[in-house]
């Protein structure tokens, strides 16, 4: 089999053309003949014709005697088939190879390269259309012995006549004298070839033919012989191709149709034929030919038709002559995963195997691969229905591919090249005279060349991981950079300022691939493709960094096995089609074993990348997740330039799922088309019907990783004394990345985290220890852009200092700032926590506490600290807490803050309570969020900040804090990121419960400056 019978569009067969001699006319002014020469002449002719009649005539009386004497002449029958070579040739047109999925299913039954034949019995032929064939082609076929004598007379008798008698050729046609029997033996043996030779070898081959075999054989090898054009052979094929209907459902004027058309397939196939107009016309007027022959004929018929009811009659017949045919044409192959055919019969003329087509088509094997057909038919109803559903109508997709593997073995389980391969072409189009369509139904995907989008910056990545330059934790910011001339410019158009390798993969961000590359080395990844199992085309001089985003066109078909190999931690197997083959006597040939494969990456670098791709920390990887319960598994989203293809690659260590979607003739998708938006969630669909077919097993950690502390921002190792926000990260052990130095502690105001702190700031409350570093670019010549972006954003090593007036009075008062109670706190219990510290522009001297007007504690510091006991008489409701501060210029003022008393058993009703900021407050980050936990703390398992940033409303989980101070004070250090930009946020808090449940705290209202 070879390519042409994948081909939908069934070959077209060469048109025979026929001509007709034009008769000859003489003029009476050219002829120069007396008129006795004229009698002469005429008179010689008539005995010339009647020489040659007598001579005609008796040919074909003794004809069959000279037949009957040659075929005993052993010299000359040496030379002709004998009986054992015909019924070879009967049994050889149907030993076909049968190629089967790894369970036993029958995919699909090889053929000739260019001819489709489906067998059929003839007791499995119904009379009426076994009949209508022998109508049209020997009606006596069940009387006579191979020959129809009195035809062969009246066919001779019509060639003298057109030949001899007639002055001209054209206008008469002689009917043949062949029998069914002979034209089978002429097909098989003989050929067209016109001489005496052929007629006599004919002749006896079928005299041999009829004594060898019975009519029923004979009969049944024609039907299933007969030429029906295009690439159909047999009349159940045909029935298939030209009606999508088996034998038994045509009616009579279809059987007529069919059997009209082995006479000259050419000009009678509508739909395979090279003028489908013209040949209606034809095969109708010889349609109706049959059909009156058919009459003539009717008592055979009726005889062979058991059910009554069944018989036909005359009015039958003349009603077929009217009855509009509708031709439409079925799936007449039948070949399951049609694409995945073609990939296997291409595997069967390569090493080992090296079978020619002849071989694989007519040898009779049994040929077993490795598809599943249950996983197939699966991955191509999800295919189809994503397009027609989704990718076509939201994003101008009109097409895509899927391929399953087993990355333990290299078995390809599942493998569908398009939407759908019988389907019609969409969105066509004629680009410099040549037609190009958004869906070209039996183009294979998998095969073809596209670009690769951000789905090979794993790859990038296992690169750097090899040779130790780059590690997980590798300081690759996303911000404005320029390499040369090239600026590179992420798919949203913005950056996210300065991360990790491991954000920078799991987000997709193209600025750190650009630098990750280069550090790694282009030279370094394309050699690290073509291990993997890609075809690099061209020249890798065209290649630069930017082939590190995609700009390379590859193979989903070696996409998915480079995936397998991270599944398989770093083992290449060879692809596998073929698991097993019988030849025609059941005899095992072959039988797939699943080697060593080849190493062609370090356990430890796939270990790295599999644990960055399976991170769920990171994105929201709920596609996975809501079907996943268990086990390990890892997915990466790919999108090209201008949308134009979009992948996602997703596997487990036990299967590699590989998925594209787009457009055939490479035409742009719609502006919203990503990975994540359309492949994610068919691939999603896809594994919920297939994921419990596989293990849910998790990752394998090599004994060569280790776990090691990181500063959170450089991406350095830290250690105890590193003055750094701290988090870990896996390394490869003998590969780590160098250890962090540049780290400095420096007090700054909260309201002003550019500046330093001053003594006034510090006493007030208003500042905070905040680390600084200077972070360095992987490359030197890339530090100025660093430099650049920290400069901007605010967060360079800060040199000034705070500027913010601290005094709360216009009048040079002592003033005070509680720290308890709250603004509102509600008390629950008898216990009140009064703290509050005292400031001065001169010197604090004193200052008292009052609860509900009643003086309750003294102090001559600058800090009042005590703890009240509220007395139980006290009914619920609204109480003030007052401050009074004095201080050495005699100066002296109140603060007080409103409490709300609400008795009952303590720690029974838990209240939440933001503190600080308050409504309205401008801050800079980064800022300290309390939260006040009014009730039993023991009750409380943790407390979740969060700020909704007013344009795009978007939330961010700010922090988890687990243990409060000893007031019920929980804080969270709100630091700054290119993710918090400057404008209007919501905070609020929710606490939860450990005996389950939760509570919101207020809303405050804050403004982010920078």
């Amino acid at each position: 089999m070879d390519s042409k019978r994948f081909n939908k569009a069934q070959k077209t067969r060469r048109k025979k053309v026929y001509y007709t001699r034009k008769k000859k006319y003489t003029s009476n002014r050219w002829k120069k003949t007396t008129s006795k020469s004229k009698k002469n002449s005429k008179l010689r002719k008539i005995v010339k014709r009647g020489l040659l009649v007598v001579f005609v005539l008796g040919f074909i009386l003794t004809l069959g005697t000279v037949v009957t004497v040659l075929a005993t002449v052993g010299k000359y029958t040496a030379k002709l088939p004998t009986e054992d070579t015909i019924r070879a040739k009967y049994t050889d047109q149907w030993t076909n190879s049968k190629f089967y999925d790894r369970n036993g299913k029958l995919l699909y039954e090889a053929r000739d390269t260019d001819k489709t034949r489906e067998y059929v019995k003839i007791d499995d032929v119904p009379p009426q259309v076994k009949w209508m064939v022998l109508a049209a082609e020997d009606k006596d076929f069940y009387t006579h012995k191979g020959f129809d004598y009195p035809q062969l007379a009246k066919s001779g008798l019509c060639y003298v006549t057109r030949e001899v008698f007639s002055s001209s050729r054209s206008g008469t046609s002689c009917a043949g004298g062949s029998t069914l029997t002979q034209q089978l033996m002429k097909n098989w043996f003989v050929g067209g070839e016109k001489s005496m030779k052929r007629k006599i070898e004919e002749a006896m081959i079928t005299m041999r033919t009829e004594q060898s075999f019975s009519k029923d054989e004979i009969v049944e090898a024609y039907l299933n012989t007969a030429e029906y054009g295009g690439t159909n052979f047999g009349i159940k094929t045909a029935a298939r191709a030209y009606f999508d209907k088996d034998l038994s459902e045509l009616n009579l004027t279809e059987a007529a149709i069919l059997a009209a058309i082995p006479n000259r397939p050419g000009a009678f196939s509508v739909p395979f034929g090279p003028d489908p107009e013209s040949a209606r016309t034809s095969v109708d007027e010889r349609k109706n030919i049959i059909l009156d022959r058919y009459s003539g004929i009717l008592d055979r018929v009726n005889n062979d038709i058991e059910d009554e009811s069944k018989k036909i009659t005359k009015e039958d017949i003349e009603k077929a002559k009217t009855v509009e045919v509708v031709y439409k044409r079925g799936d007449i192959e039948g070949i399951k995963a049609p694409q995945f055919a073609r990939y296997v019969e291409n595997a069967l003329q390569a090493e080992p195997f090296a079978f020619t087509l002849s071989e694989i088509n007519g040898g009779g094997y049994k040929i077993y691969t490795s598809l599943d057909l249950d996983i197939q038919e699966i991955a191509e109803e999800e295919v189809k229905k994503a397009v027609d559903d989704r990718l076509r109508p939201v994003y101008g997709q009109h097409n895509a591919a899927m391929i399953v593997i087993n990355p333990n073995t290299g078995e390809i389980l599942a493998y569908v090249g398009s939407k759908d391969y019988y389907g019609d072409p969409e969105g066509c189009r004629k680009v410099d005279g040549v037609e190009k369509c958004k869906f070209d139904p039996q183009v294979d995907i998998l095969v073809s060349r596209n670009a690769a989008g951000s789905s090979l910056k794993p790859l990038v990545s296992l690169t750097g991981f090899e040779n130790g330059s780059l590690h997980t934790s590798s300081f690759l910011p996303d911000i404005p950079m320029q390499f040369g001339s090239y600026k590179p410019t992420n798919y949203d158009g913005g950056y996210m300022g300065p991360m990790k390798l491991r954000k920078a993969l799991l987000y997709s961000r193209n600025v750190p691939f650009i630098q990750a590359v280069q550090v790694a080395g282009v030279d370094n990844f394309l050699d690290k493709m073509e291990q993997f199992g890609y075809s690099i085309d061209g020249e890798r001089s065209n290649y630069g960094p930017a082939v590190a985003l995609g700009a390379i066109d590859i193979r989903l078909l070696d996409h998915v096995f480079a995936y397998g190999i991270f599944a398989n931690e770093g083992v290449k197997m060879p692809r596998t089609s073929i698991i097993r083959i019988e030849d025609k006597d059941g005899k095992e040939i072959y039988k797939y074993s699943k080697g060593e494969g080849e190493r062609v990456a370090s356990e430890e670098s796939t270990y790295l990348v599999s644990n960055m791709l399976g991170d769920r920390n990171y994105l929201n990887f709920g596609y996975i997740q809501k079907f996943i319960n268990d086990g390990f598994w890892a997915g990466k989203t790919g999108t090209s330039d201008f949308h134009k293809d979009t992948y996602f690659m997703g596997y487990s260590p036990e299967v590699a799922v590989g998925i594209w979607s787009g457009n055939n003739d490479n035409s742009d998708s719609a502006d919203n088309s990503s990975g994540s938006s359309t492949v994610l969630p068919l691939w999603n669909s896809f594994m919920k019907r297939i994921a419990e077919k596989f293990p849910h097993t998790q990752l394998r950690r090599p004994a060569g990783i280790v776990t090691k502390s990181v500063c959170s921002d450089s991406g350095l190792l830290a250690t105890d004394s590193t003055k750094c926000q701290k988090e870990q990260e896996v390394f490869i052990s003998d590969k780590l990345p160098e250890e962090d130095k540049d780290h400095q502690v420096l007090t700054v105001c909260k309201d002003q985290q550019t500046r330093l702190a001053r003594d006034i700031d510090i006493s007030t409350g208003n500042s905070i220890d905040k680390t600084f570093v200077y972070l360095h670019a992987l490359n030197p010549d890339w530090q100025k852009f660093v430099d650049a972006y920290y400069k901007t954003s605010g967060d360079a090593i800060p040199k000034d200092y705070c500027t913010i007036d601290r005094n709360p009075n216009n009048d040079n008062k002592p003033w005070v700032v509680f720290e308890s109670p709250t603004t509102n706190q509600k008390v629950t219990g008898n216990s009140l926590k009064i703290k509050f510290k005292g400031y001065s522009s001169a010197n604090v001297v004193r200052m008292d506490a009052y609860f509900d007007g009643t003086l309750v504690g003294t102090t001559e510091t600058d800090t009042f600290d005590k703890t009240i006991t509220i007395d139980s008489g006290k009914a619920d409701g609204s109480y003030q807490v007052m401050a009074k501060i004095y201080d050495s210029d005699n100066k002296n003022a109140t603060q007080t803050v409103a409490i709300e008393l609400k008795r009952g058993v303590a720690g029974s009703e838990l209240t939440l309570n933001l503190q600080s900021p308050s409504n309205g407050d401008v801050i800079v980050l980064p800022y300290t969020i309390k939260a006040k936990v009014g009730g039993d703390v023991s009750s409380v398992e943790k407390v979740n900040f969060y700020a909704k940033r007013s344009v795009g409303n978007k939330t961010f989980l700010l922090g988890t804090v687990s243990t409060p101070d000893g007031s019920g004070v929980y804080s969270l250090d709100w630091g700054s990121s290119a993710e918090y930009t400057s404008g209007n946020y919501e905070l609020y808090a929710i606490l939860v419960k450990t005996a389950g449940g939760t509570m919101q705290s207020n809303i405050i209202n804050v403004t982010v400056g920078l």
